[in-house]
C-alpha cells in the first residue's frame, strides 16, 4: 500500500516542482523494471538519463523524482504502465499530492470544491487567495516571499496544465473534470488514497 503521510508534513513553498511527466514515465519504466531511484541517480551521472540541461537541473529533477516515488510502490508502477497516457498523467498528479501538503490542500480546498459547486472557472485570483489563507493559519507559511508565491502559484498551474486538469491558456482557467476510469477509482481506494481519490472525482 502507498504511503499517504502528506497532512503529517510542513507546508512547503515549492517554486520548480513542475509534473515532469516525461521523466515520470521513464523513472517509473525503469523502477518496474527493478532498477532502484539510486540506479537512476547513477544513470542520471553517467548517461544524463533524463537529457537535463545542466548538472544542477539533473540534480533538481532526481530530487523530484526520489520525493514523489518514495510515496509510491511496484503496484502503482505496474498499475501506470498498464494506463492510458491521460490517465498517467493524472497518476504523476497523484504523486505530487502525496508529496506536497501545500498542493494536496489546494486541491481538496480548491480544485475540488469547483468540481462540487460546477464553477468551472479557476480564476488567476483563486490560487493567491488560497495561499494567502494558508499563510493566515501557518507560521511556516507565513514567512514566505511575494515572489515565492508568485512563483508557486504559477507552478500550481503548471502541474495542473500538464496533468489535463485545466486549460493551457489563459490569465482565467477552464477547469477540465478528470474523468478516472472504474480500475483507477477502485486502485486509489484498495490504496488507502479515498481522499484523493474523492478530490479527483468532486466528492466530500
Amino acid at each position: 500500500m502507498m504511503t499517504f503521510d502528506v497532512l503529517e508534513q510542513p507546508f512547503f513553498c515549492r517554486t520548480k516542482d513542475t509534473l515532469r511527466f516525461q521523466e515520470m514515465k521513464m523513472a517509473i519504466e525503469h523502477m518496474a523494471n527493478g532498477k532502484t531511484i539510486d540506479d537512476l541517480e547513477e544513470m542520471s551521472a553517467e548517461e544524463n538519463l533524463f537529457s537535463a540541461v545542466s548538472k544542477s537541473r539533473a540534480k533538481e529533477i532526481l530530487s523530484i523524482m526520489r520525493r514523489r516515488l518514495g510515496k509510491v510502490d511496484q503496484a502503482f508502477f505496474d498499475f501506470f504502465l498498464s494506463e492510458p497516457i491521460e490517465m498517467q498523467k493524472i497518476l504523476c498528479v497523484v504523486t505530487v499530492m502525496l508529496d506536497d501538503r501545500s498542493f494536496y490542500t489546494f486541491m481538496d480546498e480548491v480544485y475540488k470544491e469547483k468540481l462540487i459547486t460546477g464553477e468551472n472557472v479557476l480564476y488567476k485570483d483563486d490560487l493567491i487567495a488560497f495561499i494567502h489563507k494558508l499563510q493566515a493559519r501557518d507560521e511556516r507559511a507565513a514567512g514566505w516571499s511575494d515572489a515565492g508565491i508568485k512563483k508557486m502559484r504559477d507552478n500550481f498551474k503548471s502541474i495542473l496544465r500538464d496533468g489535463g486538469l485545466i486549460s493551457a491558456t489563459g490569465n482565467n482557467r477552464q477547469i477540465l473534470r478528470p474523468l478516472l476510469t472504474g480500475e483507477t477509482e477502485k486502485f486509489l481506494e484498495d490504496q488507502g488514497l479515498m481522499p484523493i481519490r474523492k478530490i479527483l472525482s468532486g466528492e466530500r
